[in-house]
């Protein structure tokens, strides 16, 4: 079954490829952010920061750009096309610039409190590729690795989706701009209906990324 999910992606690869010599065509966003028929509940390998870390073939800031595609079989998933902004870790490809990214759900069925991603969403993801498949990865922890990038007046903040990474407390944003909350709830609404669980949950995105920098360091002396 795998392999016929694969074989797919080659297929959608191949023809996104293709279309890219004709004329310009209007980028598709995301339809719709949540499922139409229903939510799915989903058991997800609990990951601390350096495992999920050692286990990914890349590690980066991504930005959505296009969504391209869903599927229904053998699972829900939807492929976006992503830009890569900067890079923590590449196992996988040369000079990166541009990936296709997939993601759990779909239009008809996501999972609980992982809406589907919509263009210029800025991502950190700890990713994996996708097993013959052009180009292509898939999300480590489903939602519970997912970190949102958000700019407020001239500060950047990293915001985690769901828990914590524990090794992260001592960079929490306890004293965030103010405005950061009115940001997500304006723009990532559908991501955060509880704006109490906003606060507690958001870095700062430059000792983020410091603190993904030692972690590069660490796992390369290994």
């Amino acid at each position: 079954m795998r392999k016929i999910f694969i074989i797919g992606l080659i297929s959608i690869a191949l023809m996104l490829g293709g279309c890219s010599n004709q004329n310009t065509v209007a980028v598709k966003n995301t339809p719709h952010q949540v499922g139409q028929k229903g939510e799915m509940s989903a058991s997800v390998n609990a990951y601390d920061l350096e495992k999920v870390y050692k286990k990914a073939d890349l590690v980066a800031e991504i930005k959505i750009t296009e969504w391209l595609e869903e599927m229904d079989e053998p699972a829900e998933k939807t492929l976006f096309k992503a830009k890569l902004e900067k890079v923590y870790k590449n196992n996988q490809i040369d000079n990166p610039e541009e990936i296709y990214l997939l993601q759990d759900g779909n239009s008809k069925y996501t999972i609980k409190d992982y809406p589907l991603f919509k263009n210029d969403d800025k991502l950190i993801l700890f990713m994996k590729k996708a097993e013959e498949a052009v180009n292509t990865f898939w999300i480590l922890g489903v939602n519970t690795c997912v970190i949102r990038v958000v700019d407020v007046a001239k500060e950047s903040y990293a915001v985690k989706q769901v828990g914590q990474f524990r090794e992260f407390l001592n960079i929490r944003a306890e004293n965030a701009d103010s405005n950061l909350r009115e940001a997500l709830l304006k723009d990532y609404k559908v991501e955060f209906p509880n704006s109490a669980t906003i606060l507690p949950e958001a870095y700062g995105l430059k000792a983020l990324e410091s603190e993904l920098e030692k972690m590069k360091s660490e796992v390369e002396k290994d």
